[in-house]
């Protein structure tokens, strides 16, 4: 599968002394048909603690499909917990986010293709 990775990285030399660095890795794609290999989607966040959380992912035409403030669950490819998505599709996903001990928000937003 394809990838993107971002890396966040602290806003002074300041806050690079006190904060250990921010490694966001966020698929850009994945195949949920149970056949055990990338069946879930969910960003890999690491280095820091998360303090607040908040991921929504949208189809086409705008409408929430999927949220959580569980940076460990992961979305399956259904559809509000009902019916899977057709391959291929693509939706948007919008993270916003606060980790301990930094004042300021991450935002990260991109596409997921889901294919089957």
């Amino acid at each position: 599968m394809f990838s993107a990775a971002v890396f966040a990285q602290p806003k002074s030399d300041a806050e690079a002394d006190s904060l250990p660095a921010l490694n966001v890795f966020i698929p850009n794609a994945f195949s949920p048909n149970a056949d055990g290999f990338n069946d879930f989607w969910r960003p890999v966040i690491d280095g820091r603690n998360i303090e607040t959380y908040d991921l929504v992912i949208l189809n086409r035409n705008g409408s929430e499909v999927f949220r959580t403030e569980d940076p460990r669950e992961g979305w399956n490819g259904s559809v509000r917990g009902g019916g899977f998505a057709t391959s291929p599709s693509v939706f948007m996903y919008y993270i916003n986010m606060r980790t301990e001990g930094d004042p300021e928000n991450y935002v990260y937003k991109g596409h997921i293709t889901v294919v089957r």
